[in-house]
């Protein structure tokens, strides 16, 4: 039996689909829909139900996935012992972030990574946390870093890192007579906030949360959907907000915004590590490794 015919059967068990099969596999449609009606025709079973939007098994189906695993996970031991005698990291690696880790973390561990592994090439999708989830279920990436994690889809999440928060305002905010603030003293300023779908938005609720504050009881002056539109609003002397410290820094540097002093800090959200449920490919798992061990 043809193992890749095997690959292309639990590929599209995993994926859900023959379309993101194929876009996992790289491969056309029409090709993965001949290898399984090939595979069906050299066993003489039906392995799949195929209805309207929706792929099931049939008795033949799952006996044939249980015997597919096995055979490929032998497989993959074999190649994982054989790639072991060479410390050589190659092959295409795909990486989905959101907004935050997407444009101010991970970039430049990426070019650092691939410093150390130039065989590697690379490719970066930045979306929401949302966009993440949806792209890792489908196959379309091989792993993502996000700031929050999203349910309802066929993913792994762990921690791999932290990301501080801070509070900013304009310069002009009177911020040299400011001191010892409680967050709660910051609630009739005027609100710069993320959009509702962000990891960095659900972390600034359960921050106030934690505070004894509803999110309802902010002077809301506008909801954006960017960091830098948030630190632009900022900076032109809208309001106030909650951002990343990696995405402030240059503000901060530049003083078009300052940090305000207020209590009960740091405050810090999780990381995650987004991994689709499929046996990762030797770039995937170097990275993976690399940013548990670089991100703070």
């Amino acid at each position: 039996m043809n193992n890749t015919l095997l690959k292309t059967y639990l590929a599209v068990l995993s994926c859900g689909s023959f379309s993101s099969a194929a876009t996992f596999l790289g491969i056309s449609q029409p090709a993965v829909t001949m290898q399984i009606h090939n595979l069906e025709e050299e066993l003489g079973y039906n392995l799949l139900d195929r209805q309207y939007r929706r792929i099931t098994l049939t008795e033949a189906g799952k006996l044939l996935r249980d015997y597919a695993e096995r055979v490929l996970d032998e497989e993959q031991s074999i190649l994982t012992d054989l790639a072991a005698l060479s410390e050589e990291v190659s092959g295409t690696l795909t990486v989905a972030c959101s907004t935050t880790p997407g444009n101010y973390l991970i970039p430049g561990l990426l070019g650092e990574f691939l410093r150390l592994y130039p065989a590697v090439s690379p490719r970066l999708i930045i979306s929401s946390s949302q966009e993440v989830a949806r792209v890792i279920d489908a196959c379309e990436a091989d792993l993502g870093v996000t700031g929050a994690q999203v349910r309802g889809y066929r993913i792994d999440y762990s921690v791999c890192g932290h990301d501080e928060l801070i509070p900013i305002a304009p310069p002009t905010s009177r911020i040299e007579t400011l001191t010892d603030l409680s967050l709660s003293d910051l609630r009739s300023w005027p609100w710069i906030m993320r959009t509702t779908e962000s990891g960095t938005q659900l972390a600034i609720r359960e921050l106030l949360t934690s505070q004894k504050i509803s999110p309802d009881d902010l002077r809301y002056l506008i909801e954006l959907d960017s960091p830098e539109a948030i630190i632009n609003a900022v900076e032109g002397g809208l309001g106030i907000a909650i951002v990343s410290r990696s995405a402030a820094e240059k503000a901060l540097w530049l003083g078009t915004a300052v940090e305000l002093p207020v209590r009960s800090r740091p405050w810090t959200r999780n990381l995650y590590l987004a991994r689709p449920r499929m046996t990762p490919t030797r770039a995937a798992e170097a990275f993976a490794t690399y940013l548990c061990e670089h991100l703070e």
